[in-house]
């Protein structure tokens, strides 16, 4: 392709030979001839790139904050290039943070270089690096080549998991299976619940020996019965969760709070499904498994703001995936929906143990407008405040999760 000096040689050599031939210059016309043979021969001696190129990437699923490295091998293929820029497309929402995805060098034939760069992952989603873009031109910068070489590389960015060791969300309704969480019954377990005297059937490894040497009579330890229990995850990712700036906005915190719960009832030993709605409803049914977890972060990782579905019509299409007696998470402001009272209703009429974790939408707009707190932001929390209670009077669990506030503080309200 033409660049600006090419350009300008051609049109000053133009000029001069028009004028040259009118007023019979000769040295006019000559020194035309010139310049313009000098730019046919530096264009028939621009190099036509011939590059192979092969990326190779530190993990190709990482989470929101990590640090990815990139390394990029170049090789020439054909004739020596003088001028050779490379750009390897990074999408928008990374930072490199070591190196650079841009190079400018000089290639001779066979020579191959390896380009290395990092990236920071700030925000989850399916991405992928690439194409790499070329530019080449020769020595006198006259002409330039462009080309792409199509090599994608595709990246995942989890939403980020929260610490919550330490934390013990209580579940109502817990199957009859052995698992991770105490329900204050008598079973077996880990965690001391009472001692008693001993009867003939008991566990020696039961007695406590210690009781014995003091009263002079066999007891034995009782502990809490530990069970599991089903879970569903329900995240709103509405065109609404999308209020705030791009990296903080009630789907954000939503995605990386349905990220944290998950890795805490696998962690547990609970089954755990996830259901995403926008303008459709995505549904990974409730299951365990050593692998589960990531099989979930993906479909997290895919929510973005768009659609408005209603909640009613998502609990409809959802029940028949939710066992009896399940626990069921509902992350969502809980806006610009009419259905919202009719739906949650409705899951407290089955006898799910509904939590419904709510990111605060008004203080997202808020935050994100930098205004200060008006009569208008007033009456909307109001309205707010007076939904979630009539919600909690459905026998639900409430969280009004402010921005800015962890996660594990933000779910102390459910650890009774």
């Amino acid at each position: 392709m033409w660049t600006l000096k090419s350009a300008l040689l051609v049109d000053a050599g133009a000029i001069l030979l028009l004028l040259g031939l009118v007023f019979r210059n000769y040295q006019a016309i000559v020194l035309a001839l010139t310049l313009l043979s000098f730019v046919i021969i530096v264009g028939y001696k621009t190099v036509n790139v011939r590059l192979d190129a092969q990326r190779t990437i530190s993990t190709e699923k990482s989470f929101e904050g990590s640090i990815v490295e990139v390394r990029l091998r170049i090789k020439n293929l054909g004739r020596k290039i003088e001028f050779l820029e490379i750009i390897d497309d990074v999408p928008p929402t990374m930072e490199i943070v070591d190196g650079s995805n841009y190079l400018l060098m000089t290639l001779a034939r066979g020579e191959q270089f390896v380009m290395k760069y990092s990236f920071k992952c700030h925000l989850r989603g399916h991405y992928s690096l690439g194409p790499v873009r070329l530019r080449s031109r020769p020595l006198f910068g006259m002409f330039y080549n462009e080309s792409t070489v199509d090599i994608l590389s595709p990246i995942t960015v989890l939403p980020r998991i929260d610490d919550l060791s330490g934390v013990q969300i209580k579940t109502k309704f817990p199957k009859i299976f052995p698992g991770a969480l105490s329900v204050r019954q008598l079973g077996a377990g880990t965690e001391f619940y009472s001692i008693r005297e001993y009867v003939r059937g008991d566990e020696l490894k039961k007695v406590n020996w210690k009781a014995y040497a003091r009263t002079g009579k066999m007891m034995v330890n009782e502990y809490d019965r530990e069970n599991v229990s089903d879970v569903m995850i329900v995240l709103d990712s509405r065109e609404t969760e999308g209020v705030g700036t791009r990296l903080e906005n009630p789907l954000a915190h939503g995605a990386r709070a349905a990220a944290t719960l998950a890795s805490y009832y696998l962690g547990r030993r609970d089954s755990v499904g996830v259901a995403v709605y926008t303008d459709t409803l995505r549904i990974v049914p409730i299951d365990a498994g050593s692998g589960r977890l990531f099989r979930l972060l993906d479909e997290i990782a895919a929510a973005e703001p768009r659609g408005n579905a209603p909640l009613n019509g998502v609990v409809d299409l959802l029940l028949p995936y939710i066992s009896p007696n399940a626990t069921v998470v509902v992350i969502s402001t809980l806006n610009n929906d009419l259905t919202v009272r009719e739906a949650l209703r409705k899951l407290c009429a089955h006898h799910f143990d509904l939590i419904v974790l709510s990111p605060s939408q008004v203080d997202f707009e808020r935050a994100a407008m930098e205004i200060a707190e008006d009569e208008m932001f007033r009456t909307l929390k109001l309205e707010r405040t007076i939904l979630l209670s009539e919600v909690r009077s459905y026998g639900a669990r409430v969280i009004d999760w402010l921005p800015g506030t962890p996660m594990r503080r933000a779910l102390t309200g459910l650890m009774s």
